[in-house]
């Protein structure tokens, strides 16, 4: 079995990856750059959120001693439908309802735990989803077709059982 270096090396521009927070949210990821020390990925689903991580140890870099700021307004059925699916745990709500991630300051950072590639159409339903998710500020954006709930499920399943 190849060591967890060798298959992070193995990471491409595009590729998409797994990261788990401290907290356990599940981080799913595309590679945006790649370089000999790091990965910069976005973290799909998130419109503002660049994730680095080193490429020898999988932990992510840079989070540490980050101030509070507010990082996405989120439609209502957003927060409901794919953010408890992935038990983001810096959701808040506004006293007027609205609903809002905030960046905090992590104790640990999150880290790389799979990088098994998923099936195309796997692949193209969650890139299209992403996209609509990060481009969409309509209500309503955020319902999900059967094909959309059946990779959501898949994904946090397939990450799962495929860790490096």
């Amino acid at each position: 079995m190849p060591n967890r270096e060798a298959i992070l090396r193995n990471i491409k521009v595009g590729d998409i990856f797994h990261a788990e927070s401290p907290n356990g949210a599940s981080m799913p990821c595309q590679a945006l750059t790649i370089t000999d020390r790091t990965i910069e990925a976005q973290r799909m689903f998130m419109r503002d959120e660049i994730l680095r991580f080193d490429r020898t140890t999988r932990l992510e870099q840079g989070k540490k001693g980050g101030a509070w700021k507010t990082v996405i307004p989120l439609p209502d059925d957003m927060a409901r439908l794919i953010l408890r699916v992935y038990m983001i745990s810096n959701v808040y709500q506004r006293p007027d309802g609205t609903t809002f991630l905030k960046d905090k300051e992590e104790t640990a950072p999150a880290k790389i735990d799979s990088v098994a590639p998923l099936p195309d159409d796997i692949r193209d339903v969650l890139l299209k989803l992403d996209h609509r998710n990060r481009t969409s500020t309509v209500s309503g954006s955020a319902k999900l077709s059967e094909p959309e709930k059946r990779t959501l499920i898949f994904i946090q399943h397939h990450f799962r059982n495929n860790q490096i």
